[in-house]
């Protein structure tokens, strides 16, 4: 099992802002990856802030467990990330099929995202548009390594001076399991 630590910044952007930003940046590739949530009935997991996933990228699918975010800044998330290679996407898993989840889960639906990827100085720069439940959304991520975190303010001002990022506390699975919620007519 593969185990390491993601910073990133996440900013909400309009429609037009996300058009104006896939002209105006020589993007160095894009992907289409899947992401298919797992929980328990009662959402145990979304309640200790974790993140139980299978992103599915180019046929290559891959169990990923993130724990709670770290961080004390608005908009910035910390968090340790571990997954491994898996052949399907089963409607739920068990336990002891991957021990690091401490409950056994099911799969709550997916998420598309077509992602726009820019590497600047060792900083990824990803430009997101997201597909959930008839909903459409923009996103801006910036991850990197703590080293870059000075690299990271210049670039977040250099974009803030051409387009408005609103600064998101939620990540794609909150903004996914808050639509889940009006679906199912629970608030």
């Amino acid at each position: 099992m593969k185990h390491s630590f993601e910073i990133e910044q996440k900013f909400l952007i309009s429609k037009k802002d996300y058009k104006y930003l896939v002209d105006l940046l020589d993007w160095d590739r894009s992907v289409i990856q899947k992401n298919y949530y797992y929980d328990t009935q009662e959402f145990d997991l979304k309640r200790q802030g974790e993140t139980l996933r299978i992103r599915e990228i180019n046929g290559i699918r891959e169990i990923q467990y993130k724990t709670k975010n770290t961080s004390t800044e608005k908009n910035t998330k910390i968090r340790e990330e571990y997954s491994m290679i898996c052949n399907n996407i089963p409607n739920q898993i068990l336990n002891k099929e991957f021990p690091i989840c401490k409950c056994d889960v099911i799969q709550l639906g997916y998420l598309v995202t077509k992602r726009l990827i820019k590497i600047v100085n060792g900083i990824m720069i990803c430009l997101d548009k997201n597909e959930y439940f008839n909903q459409i959304d923009y996103e801006l991520e910036i991850e990197y390594e703590v080293d870059k975190y000075s690299d990271v303010i210049k670039i977040k001002e250099k974009l803030e001076c051409i387009v408005n990022l609103v600064e998101n506390s939620e990540g794609k699975y909150t903004r996914f399991i808050k639509k889940y919620y009006l679906l199912l007519g629970n608030h």
